[in-house]
């Protein structure tokens, strides 16, 4: 397999070969029925023969977080000395603790010599849900490699997801002071992209590039959002490719949302008017999937009346508002234009992460 993997490889530009073998005693014992000893010889010639043939080499002990300790350090330093350039530590059933993760890397630090040469990977699982924070641990002990993927897709409950890891340490560079060469205005279109690929649709309430991440419908966030998006928004939507952020016009709504809508259709109201109004739009919401704006321009046409006022210009109008009852559940594809006072506050940085 080594071999054939190099005849594909022998021509790429940067060729590195990844050679993994299971390391915990449930693997040793019930699937691949060998010792620890048989093990540990046949990780060494591995990655000795990998190196023979390509300069850069990655090994993964698979199931390392539940192989014994003592046994593990044996084998990481044993493919160190036989050459490997990358050595991996997966979560391959998801099953470490954050602060669990971080140390085990940190021990590997301190206790394999010749680790200060090689690259520490991490390579985690989403069974508990933990595999971005696993991730984020390991980099904060000193991994410099996360293996992750888009949308987080993988085995079972998938891997540890890119968009997250990228945007977490963008936000948090105070935290996270790494720098990478992901363009994280592409995390929106690469995600939409893997979903047309394989079919599985990304979750409305996924982080980041979910269809619900910059959705606001609770009135008293919605205000917050039309006085500043820095209110409820840690980063801005455009820094991951969503064009714009989206109010929704449902039975949490406030009056300030439905106002500010009422004007881009064309009318103004009185405290009064607008108070009327409001109630029966609570009650329309409550009844019915969406409210569009024929809905809204007969509420107004059922109340005593409003003044017409021209519409703003919908290129000035920066922040997207669809109407619909839940969070949810589906919106238009295409939401009406709405007005955002300007915030006054400067954008977040740019942030990228490179993966290889």
């Amino acid at each position: 397999d080594i071999e054939r993997a190099w005849q594909a490889l022998k021509d790429a530009s940067r060729p590195r070969i990844h050679v993994f073998l299971a390391t915990s005693d449930i693997h040793l014992k019930y699937k691949l029925r060998i010792s620890r000893q048989q093990c540990l010889e046949q990780a060494r010639d591995a990655v000795r023969l990998a190196k023979s043939l390509c300069q850069d080499v990655e090994f993964s002990p698979e199931d390392a977080t539940r192989t014994d300790l003592e046994f593990l350090l044996q084998i990481v330093q044993a493919v160190v000395e036989a050459g490997a350039t990358t050595v991996n530590i997966p979560d391959t059933v998801g099953y470490s603790m954050p602060a669990e993760f971080g140390e085990l890397i940190q021990t590997i630090r301190q206790r394999v010599p010749g680790i200060e040469k090689v690259t520490i990977s991490a390579h985690c699982h989403n069974d508990l849900g933990l595999a971005v924070a696993n991730s984020l641990s390991a980099v904060a002990a000193g991994a410099r490699q996360v293996e992750c993927t888009i949308n987080g897709i993988g085995e079972r409950a998938g891997n540890a997801s890119l968009e997250e890891i990228v945007m977490a340490a963008r936000v948090r560079p105070d935290r996270y002071v790494y720098k990478t060469e992901v363009v994280s205005e592409q995390l929106f279109p690469a995600s939409q992209m893997l979903s047309e690929i394989t079919g599985v649709p990304v979750q409305p309430n996924k982080a980041i590039i979910g269809r619900n991440a910059f959705a606001h419908e609770a009135g008293i966030h919605q205000d917050g959002m039309l006085k500043n998006p820095l209110t409820y928004e840690i980063m801005t939507p455009r820094s991951v490719g969503v064009p714009d952020s989206t109010l929704v016009l449902g039975k949490h709504s406030g009056r300030h949302a439905l106002n500010l809508r009422c004007e881009q259709l064309g009318f103004q109201f009185e405290r009064r008017e607008l108070d009327e109004i409001y109630r029966k739009f609570v009650v329309l919401a409550d009844k019915i999937k969406h409210v569009e704006d024929h809905h809204l321009m007969e509420l107004i046409r059922q109340t005593h009346g409003g003044r017409r006022i021209p519409p703003a210009p919908v290129a000035d109008l920066p922040l997207a508002i669809a109407a619909a009852a839940g969070s949810g559940r589906d919106y238009p594809q295409k939401p009406l234009s709405f007005p955002l006072p300007a915030p006054g506050a400067k954008a977040l940085g740019t942030w990228s992460m490179r993966h290889d």
